[in-house]
């Protein structure tokens, strides 16, 4: 997936949610879910398209 972009990990603006940390992976690309299947992504939230990034 050389068209895609990986930024992070980073904190989010807002560190802790419910008593829990937050950080941001940010994938960039025409098509970047490939790059999550098959992850073992439990407990972890995964948003598409966020409204915003704040």
């Amino acid at each position: 997936m050389k068209d895609t972009n990986f930024i992070g990990p980073v904190p989010c603006y807002t560190r802790k949610l419910y008593g829990r940390f937050r950080w941001q992976i940010i994938l960039r690309g025409p098509d970047p879910v490939p790059l999550l299947q098959g992850l073992p992504l439990r407990g972890w939230i995964v948003e598409v398209d966020p409204p915003s990034l704040l």
